[in-house]
């Protein structure tokens, strides 16, 4: 029987840690007539180097693309081999893997596609998993990718013949090829042994990409294939964006799962606060495949104006008319005629404006409406969007997404950034619905405070006692003057970035020019900036703001919830308990972890802490805490007697290392090995340096991240040794029910 030639393609581009390891295990199957193409996108790493040692071996060409689907549609036009597999640059072939395909192909010569089980591996390719692939059923498909892409051959003709990869697609291409090739075509899963390897690495799309391109990705190419969405796919979206509606979901499919072909918007006359004028216009890129059909408009129209009645012209032609009332409005508006233009720009003039000076507000603008969301739709995503509405329980009704709507792009660098009028502008906090707020409302405002994270919450946790003793409702704002604030301090609640919301409130709704505020230095309209008279805030330290009448009081200092001890009454929960199970009682009843954090947790456990048991947890402080410890480098010593104690009792037990330091890190490496494990946050290099503010590079949410994710594990180990005198330790110590004799805190 005569051998058939086997082309392997692999795209690469900044590999060049992984690629040789690549090559090898292809170079290195017994299979002898396989032809290698490495198509790599102009790497600028040592990859060339590592693909010149090779040139009398593979066919390698470096070059500017388009990505990773034009690269394997570069290597399938170069390619001679009658069956083509596709191994990414950090992925391997096990051993004999090619040899067994080839049979499974002569044996089965009706077949276009051979897949099969493959191992997960590490970073330094430790087998961390396997999967063990799924026989071929086109009517799963839009359920489960389960086809493994390394495993994965085909018939070089197929591939022609559906058209190669699609190179509209930077994630998914893979899955939408089994799409589309399993139509007409059949696939083969093959038994164990494994084919091939997936390397499991912080850099890879799937972990890097996945929330945001892959996930929208799947949902545009199901539709487009299947006209359906699976609940699998919508429950995974739920995990990522919890308490979104379809508003948010179309935004998103526009912004990461749109084909380049799908309308945009290019241009949007809207002011920084949400209002357009009531002359305001905005251009949408158009294209001949998917011409715009619908634009969908999300807003209200405010108490000051009634009603609002507003014309649309589109260049510069009469489309429709639209009568505006109540708090809210959504509009679908479709347009009748389909101008084969690039461009089309829509005016909308409205009847009635809003002029703020009116009103004593120092602000000449005239103003229409508040417009949240403005998304235009071909007909196929406006397919989606009506099966999505349809479909029960599936995004959730729109009526209310003003409240929770990422922004779309915007005009904004052309006009004042006015704040004045914002008292209703779009919630960001995922968990706010639309409410009645009204006036005998009594809020307590807890801002940040400008310390680590657990410091931090020691200062929330005060607060929201407060609000138990007071019956007050709270709503939590870690805005500029917090370490952990987002790229957006003044729109963003930094808090929330990592805890679901303790409450049906944000600081949106407290920002009402008709509320009172205590202390009687804030009011609606700087409720968001930093408070720099916080040390001075001897009204709110006095016990007498207990008794206080006004909508809102605010407080932005550090006080603990030893300091209201007295003011407990008998019949509350903590009343007589020690101040670390007040903590815990505070902690589980208000600080509910983001779904994506818990997943995150969760998978690391998983992957390196659940089969290490026993394992005892370590926290060592280095950075800049010299500072405030001058005896820290001698209580770390101590450390070392206590740890090597615990493994004498226990000597197959791991260590969990939490610290801030390179240079303490290095050192439990030395000394412990393999016994250690660690996560891989940032750590500052030497004592002159703090994690808050030393390292410009370091993103605010990854601090918190970081910060948390070691807290939460260290809640997993069996044992704990930490720093008394340390809000991180103190916060493991309080957040565990730990039984007697599992946890040490040094002085």
């Amino acid at each position: 029987m005569n051998q058939p030639l086997v082309t392997v393609i692999t795209p690469s581009y900044n590999q060049g840690k992984f690629i040789e390891e690549t090559i090898e295990s292809v170079l290195q199957q017994d299979y002898p007539f396989i032809e290698y193409i490495v198509i790599d996108g102009a790497s600028t790493d040592n990859t060339l180097e590592i693909l010149s040692k090779y040139t009398d071996r593979i066919k390698w060409i470096s070059e500017p693309d388009q990505g990773q689907s034009n690269a394997l549609n570069k290597g399938l036009s170069m390619a001679k081999g009658s069956i083509i597999g596709w191994l990414n640059s950090d992925d391997l072939y096990c051993p004999g893997a090619i040899k067994r395909v080839v049979e499974t192909f002569q044996q089965h010569p009706d077949i276009s596609g051979v897949y099969g089980p493959i191992k997960d591996i590490d970073t330094n390719g430790n087998v961390i998993g396997e999967y063990l692939s799924k026989n071929f059923q086109y009517s799963l498909l839009p359920h489960a990718c389960f086809i493994a892409q390394p495993s994965c051959f085909m018939k070089k003709q197929m591939l022609i013949d559906v058209g190669g990869f699609d190179e509209t697609l930077k994630h998914c291409m893979d899955y939408e090829l089994w799409m589309r090739a399993g139509k007409n075509h059949k696939f083969l899963n093959i038994t164990l042994p494994h084919l091939a390897c997936n390397r499991n690495h912080t850099d890879t799309k799937t972990n890097k990409q996945f929330q945001t391109v892959g996930l929208f990705e799947i949902f545009r190419i199901s539709f487009q294939h299947f006209r359906y969405l699976s609940k699998y796919w919508i429950n995974k979206y739920y995990e990522f964006y919890p308490n979104t509606n379809l508003v948010n979901f179309m935004e998103l499919l526009k912004k990461y799962g749109a084909s380049p072909s799908m309308p945009s918007i290019l241009s949007l006359d809207r002011y920084s606060d949400f209002w357009v004028s009531d002359h305001f216009t905005f251009r949408i890129k158009n294209t001949s495949q998917n011409p715009v059909k619908y634009i969908h408009l999300v807003g209200r129209v405010r108490p000051y104006l009634d009603n609002q009645t507003v014309s649309i012209f589109v260049n510069e032609r009469f489309l429709t008319k639209i009568n505006i009332t109540g708090n809210h409005f959504e509009e679908v508006i479709s347009l009748t005629e389909h101008p084969d233009l690039s461009e089309l720009e829509f005016r909308l003039i409205s009847d009635n404006n809003l002029v703020p000076t009116n009103y004593g507000i120092q602000d000449n603008r005239s103003l229409a409406f508040l417009l949240f969301n403005l998304l235009p739709y071909s007909d196929f995503e406006f397919e989606i969007y009506n099966h999505l509405k349809k479909k029960e329980k599936a995004i959730g009704n729109s009526k209310d997404s003003y409240k929770n709507s990422p922004k779309v792009a915007s005009k904004d660098e052309s006009k004042n950034n006015h704040k004045v009028m914002s008292n209703d502008e779009p919630n960001n906090n995922p968990k706010v619905m639309s409410k009645d707020i009204s006036k005998d409302h009594h809020f307590l405002l807890i801002k940040s405070w400008e310390s680590g994270f657990w410091c931090q919450m020691e200062h929330v946790s005060g607060e929201l006692m407060v609000a138990e003793l007071t019956g007050r409702i709270p709503v939590i704002y870690w805005g500029p003057d917090s370490f952990y604030s987002s790229d957006k301090p003044l729109e963003e609640d930094a808090f929330s970035m990592y805890f679901l919301p303790v409450s049906n409130y944000t600081i949106n709704d407290l920002e009402k020019p008709n509320y009172t505020f205590y202390p009687s230095r804030w009011n609606h309209r700087n409720l968001r900036l930093p408070d720099t008279k916080k040390l001075e805030n001897s009204e709110w330290v006095s016990s007498h703001r207990f008794s206080r009448t006004e909508n809102v009081l605010v407080s932005s200092l550090h006080l603990r919830i030893i300091n209201f001890e007295k003011l407990i009454n008998k019949n509350h929960p903590i009343y007589g308990l020690e101040e670390h199970e007040k903590h815990r009682y505070i902690y589980k009843k208000y600080f509910k972890l983001q779904p994506f954090l818990k997943k995150e947790i969760e998978n690391f456990y998983s992957k390196k802490m659940k089969n290490r048991h026993p394992i005892l947890g370590v926290h060592v402080r280095g950075s800049d805490k010299i500072q405030e410890q001058p005896q820290l480098h001698q209580l770390n010593k101590t450390y070392f007697s206590k740890i090597d104690e615990y493994l004498k009792n226990n000597p197959t037990a791991s260590i969990f290392l939490l610290t801030d330091s390179e240079q303490i890190l290095a050192k439990y490496r030395k000394l412990y090995g393999e016994k250690l494990i660690y996560t891989d946050c940032i750590r500052t290099p030497d004592e002159n340096v703090s994690t808050h503010y030393g390292l410009p590079k370091y993103n605010n949410k990854q601090k918190g991240i970081d910060v948390i994710k070691d807290t939460y594990l260290a809640l997993k180990c069996d044992h704990f040794i930490g720093a008394g005198f340390s809000n991180v330790s103190l916060a493991i110590y309080r957040l565990k029910d730990w039984a007697k004799g599992t946890i040490t805190l040094l002085p």
